[in-house]
């Protein structure tokens, strides 16, 4: 297989790859480790980094686990290795309701391909469908945040896309949500499956920001995310 470079990376073009190196991240795999809360400063660079997108591109580039482990004696030199796709993070199911994705659009659930279950039938309680979800509706050109794509689809986000449960991958879930909730271009609802809209507490998502943005213990970022989780969960508006 190739090996990918910074400017396989959607959005990052020559001069933006050096600037990253110029920075320390040299190769995908320094951008994919990149602190996205602490990211380093890049001189010259106009405008706001897209340090979610980047890693989160990133993480998609990287080989695979079975590339890893067999190495380059696993393959003839003549014959490169596939390039099977980065597994998504998982997320821990305190986290699930708070954010995850799913590409099904409204018109899909209510029948055909893609339906969550048949017409009738009791619903899985392992159905990404019966918790809340957040319906993100973007511009009309489209636009890129914490690694989802948007547009004037309402697109709704399930913890479908996001893996098994795995501990402490919710704070960086946590993260991806909120970069998508505090983003102004976008606009986020959160849905009851019967329809309701479900209110978000502001004092939930600023003890959430405020732990992660300060020196924190990791349990103490759990906890807030713990309780963002049931805020989410919580009264109904509509």
């Amino acid at each position: 297989m190739t090996e990918k470079t910074l400017t396989d990376v959607d959005g990052i073009g020559a001069k933006t790859a050096k600037a990253l190196k110029a920075a320390g991240i040299a190769d995908i795999a320094a951008l994919a480790a990149v602190d996205t809360a602490n990211p380093p400063e890049l001189k010259g660079f106009n405008g706001t980094p897209a340090w979610w997108d980047w890693a989160a591109a990133a993480k998609t580039l990287l080989p695979s686990e079975a590339e890893a482990a067999t190495g380059p004696s696993a393959t003839s030199e003549d014959t490169p290795a596939p390039d099977l796709p980065q597994e998504a993070a998982p997320l821990t199911p305190e986290a699930a309701s708070v954010i995850a994705s799913a590409e099904a659009t409204p018109e899909e659930q209510k029948e055909g391909a893609g339906q969550p279950h048949p017409a009738g039938s009791a619903p899985n309680s392992e159905d990404p469908y019966d918790g809340p979800v957040l319906v993100v509706t973007g511009p009309k050109g489209g636009f890129r945040r914490a690694g989802f794509s948007f547009d004037a689809t309402p697109r709704e986000l399930t913890p479908a896309d996001f893996g098994p449960a795995d501990p402490g991958e919710e704070i960086e879930a946590a993260r991806r949500f909120l970069a998508i909730y505090r983003e102004p271009r976008l606009d986020v609802t959160l849905r009851h499956p019967d329809g309701s809209l479900i209110e978000i507490d502001p004092a939930a998502v600023e003890a959430v920001e405020a732990a992660l943005s300060t020196a924190n213990s990791e349990e103490e970022i759990r906890q807030a995310v713990a309780s963002l989780s049931v805020a989410m969960a919580g009264e109904r508006t509509a």
